[in-house]
């Protein structure tokens, strides 16, 4: 509660939940007691969807007989090298990012799944720390049905602004294991 400049009343209600890493989002009611009588208080709302292509940000307010306004936008990146491209979430100029080819394998998790190879086997990880050396990985728990991958940790140590590359040894297709019993049937 606050005093506005005709010394009236306002007040505030608001709701706030990102339990979901992925997604968050707020509503808000603010006015004075005539306001919310007279149903002309300010509504807000706003949406976040955090993707391993970007970011989606949706918001809207409102007041009756006064004002409405709808906001939507997209934060995310593009990186491309002669090895591929793919699009990921945001990544500054003179961030480093690391490219990885999983030849042709389609929604390979890295990094904890802050980012997915696309339809032709190349994911992005941004912001890779610069001049440290770091751990990238495959999270090797939740891969498609039918890819198998030896060298699912890469250690890199990349210069500021720097594009990595790695092309992992990726098997793709199902396996078939079988035995035989000489004389048996």
């Amino acid at each position: 509660m606050q005093r506005n400049q005709d010394n009236k009343i306002s007040h505030t209600a608001s709701w706030y939940d990102s339990s979901d890493r992925n997604n968050s989002w707020s509503v808000s009611a603010s006015g004075d007691n005539d306001e919310f009588k007279d149903m002309k208080a300010s509504l807000r709302a706003s949406y976040q969807h955090n993707t391993e292509n970007g970011r989606l940000y949706l918001s809207g307010t409102s007041q009756r007989d006064s004002y409405y306004s709808l906001n939507a936008s997209w934060n995310g990146s593009f990186t491309a090298t002669r090895h591929g491209a793919a699009f990921h979430d945001y990544s500054g100029s003179a961030d480093s990012r690391f490219m990885i080819d999983a030849d042709g394998a389609e929604d390979i998790p890295l990094n904890n799944k802050r980012a997915v190879t696309n339809r032709y086997g190349i994911g992005v990880i941004p912001s890779v720390s610069s001049y440290i050396t770091t751990s990238l990985s495959v999270d090797t728990r939740n891969l498609p049905e039918n890819v198998d991958i030896e060298n699912s940790v890469i250690t890199t140590t990349l210069t500021e602004g720097a594009i990595g590359y790695a092309k992992l040894d990726t098997r793709k297709g199902y396996q078939i294991m079988g035995g035989y019993s000489p004389g048996r049937w």
